[in-house]
């Protein structure tokens, strides 16, 4: 339909840059070379969009990161021959183009990108910022320091979406930070920025957001004391956040690491809440910390009732289902008869 139209259209260099903008979308690749190479046959200049285009395809038109470098380079001198200069989307682009692949020398090429986007003056977004954690991270996870440069230029601004991959950066930072710099004052500075006015709408979508406060979580049960940590919990937990297995067993496992016991009825009821009991990782520690001590009468009035309710549980699971009985293990029972 659209060769068709495009047939019968004048053929002008908007309509060439909306058919190749179309075909590098759509990943077909050598028709919008082909229909570069058409255009530039008729002596049209090109559009700033069907270059960004090109840009982008060039991760498929070319197999090695050199080869897709120097092809980035021609098509940014046939811009300026065109009297066009880049936007926002051709940084990103080239940025983008930068990821694929460990090449050390992204990391410098990356870093020229962006003093070409001040010296033009334009204004990074959050996917420029992403995909330089990318590139930087991807090579070597020393150079995620590279962070703390970027919240530098971020922290206390109100953001608004500029380019499609704004909304991978909180995720990304987030996931950086756990995993590589373990940092929970960078940490809080990257989640009171997701908080500033209404930068949380550059979350993203349900996905990218339950990953987000999974690194999150997981980062504070590494580095926050546990009061803290469940103050935040209850502010985000079940509102706003529903906890993964994986983050259930890390703050379970923060609780009994620190011996603050009273924290643990909520999680037992959460476990209930979410249904997770049926998970042998997290019932075993959940058992393994509720039996591990006497504790204070209230704590330990409300964990004989919420582990009598998990219990009971269990061993319903199968009535109406062809499902076989829960497996109680010698541990679970003794931490179980302890409470008891």
């Amino acid at each position: 339909m659209a060769e068709e139209l495009f047939k019968e259209m004048e053929q002008d260099s908007r309509a060439y840059g909306a058919m190749i903008s179309g075909a590098a979308k759509f990943r077909d690749v050598d028709r919008a070379l082909s229909l570069f190479a058409e255009m530039k046959d008729k002596g049209l200049p090109g559009t700033v969009e069907a270059y960004n285009s090109l840009i982008s395809a060039s991760i498929l038109a070319k197999e090695t990161p050199q080869l897709r470098f120097d092809y980035v380079q021609q098509l940014l001198g046939n811009m300026s021959s065109d009297g066009l200069q880049p936007n926002l989307y051709t940084m990103n682009a080239i940025l983008e183009a930068f990821i694929q692949g460990r090449w050390r020398k992204a990391m410098p090429y990356s870093l020229s990108v962006l003093a070409e986007m001040r010296r033009l003056n334009i204004e990074p977004s959050l996917g420029t910022y992403y995909s330089l954690m990318m590139i930087f991270c991807s090579c070597d996870f020393s150079n995620a320091t590279i962070l703390y440069d970027i919240m530098k230029h971020l922290d206390g601004k109100e953001l608004e979406i500029r380019h499609p991959t704004d909304v991978y950066f909180f995720n990304t930072a987030m996931e950086v930070c756990l995993k590589s710099l373990r940092d929970k004052e960078l940490g809080y500075r990257i989640h009171n920025l997701l908080e500033f006015k209404n930068n949380c709408k550059l979350l993203g979508n349900s996905f990218s957001e339950s990953q987000y406060f999974k690194f999150f979580f997981k980062l504070l049960c590494q580095t926050e004391d546990v009061d803290k940590l469940m103050d935040i919990y209850e502010k985000y937990v079940p509102n706003t956040y529903t906890p993964e297995p994986s983050v259930t067993l890390a703050i379970i496992e923060a609780i009994h690491f620190s011996g603050n016991y009273k924290h643990l009825p909520k999680m037992c009821s959460d476990v209930l809440f979410f249904e997770q009991n049926e998970r042998e990782n997290i019932l075993s520690t959940l058992m393994d910390a509720a039996g591990c001590m006497k504790h204070e009468e209230k704590v330990q009035e409300h964990l004989v009732n919420m582990v009598w309710n998990i219990y009971e549980k269990l061993n319903q699971r199968s009535e109406g289902r062809r499902r076989l009985p829960f497996d109680w293990t010698g541990v679970l029972l003794g931490n179980f008869l302890k409470l008891s």
